[in-house]
């Protein structure tokens, strides 16, 4: 657990590094007490909870472009989350939860250089071969998900004040927000075969010159998608029937989340006016996410704390 904690701290913004180091002293000072105090002892009730958790993550939306698009990159952005979850103990260790939550995320694609071509006619009927050319493209996605998680609880040792906790699963992601912003530079020519001459910076017939070109839109997914999630921390035990939990969480989509049939002639922007979704000239988009989580949990049968002294030698 100490090693993922630092790889996660390398690669987060220093906000999180912050909540890593104070969660950190928190927990070694529960755990000193917990090890210093051998005369606790508890006794957990099967049964009910409710809790809601909340959390900060770096999300990726891994891509593979095809074509004109093959230089596509994707960049890390963040996302944040809510859910009210429940469920059910068997033991003192294992059990089941769900619940409902909704996920927002910030993703941006970018593509350094594009070069494409078509053939086409113009307003007078003439045949001629459309050629573009791009660069500085930036996609902005805005994105957020309705997210019912099913997941195995697993508590060790499971009648400690002071646990770890381990927690592996499926989400159902449902898309809610879907939105794109894009922006590049784009030269627009047109050569005429038949009469072996290329037009360009005529704007009144579509063909410019490192025009600045930016345009909205949705982009095309799935209706719904699962995601595995695993999710592993420590848990505390702060009142009789009230549990804090601070971990890291990871997961990854197990299908496709964009909704595109492929594409074998892509075409990013045919004119000034409007720029594609790079998600439409991709192979696949793989949801990806690490990220820390903290839940509150309220049992409703709760524990029975019971505190023995310890037998005189």
């Amino acid at each position: 657990m100490k090693i993922t904690f630092l790889i996660m701290m390398k690669h987060r913004p220093a906000s999180i590094k912050i909540i890593v180091f104070i969660l950190a002293a928190i927990l070694q000072s529960a755990a000193y007490s917990q090890l210093t105090d051998d005369s606790i002892r508890i006794k957990i009730k099967p049964g009910f909870f409710a809790g809601f958790e909340a959390g900060g993550s770096q999300n990726l939306i891994i891509t593979e472009g095809i074509g004109s698009v093959t230089g596509m990159k994707s960049v890390q952005g963040n996302s944040y989350s809510g859910t009210i979850e429940t469920g059910y103990f068997f033991s003192g260790g294992f059990g089941l939860s769900t619940g409902i939550g909704i996920y927002t995320s910030n993703n941006t694609l970018n593509l350094e250089d594009y070069s494409n071509k078509f053939s086409t006619t113009d307003t007078e009927n003439d045949s001629y071969e459309r050629r573009i050319n791009g660069s500085a493209i930036t996609e902005n996605l805005n994105l957020s998900f309705l997210k019912i998680p099913l997941l195995l609880n697993l508590r060790i040792p499971g009648r400690s004040i002071f646990s770890v906790y381990l927690a592996a699963g499926i989400n159902l992601s449902v898309p809610l927000t879907k939105e794109y912003r894009s922006s590049g530079l784009f030269s627009f020519t047109g050569y005429y075969p038949e009469f072996n001459v290329l037009l360009k910076d005529l704007p009144e017939y579509g063909f410019v010159s490192n025009a600045a070109v930016s345009s909205s839109g949705e982009p095309k997914f799935k209706s719904y998608f699962l995601e595995g999630v695993a999710t592993a921390g420590f848990q505390f035990l702060i009142a009789g029937k009230i549990q804090l939990s601070a971990g890291a969480s990871y997961s990854r989509s197990l299908t496709d989340i964009a909704d595109y049939r492929e594409q074998i002639n892509f075409q990013l922007a045919s004119d000034a006016n409007n720029i594609n979704s790079m998600l439409g000239g991709s192979n696949s988009s793989i949801a990806e996410s690490m990220g820390l989580r903290l839940s509150l949990r309220y049992f409703f049968k709760g524990y029975r704390i019971k505190s023995e002294q310890p037998q005189e030698q």
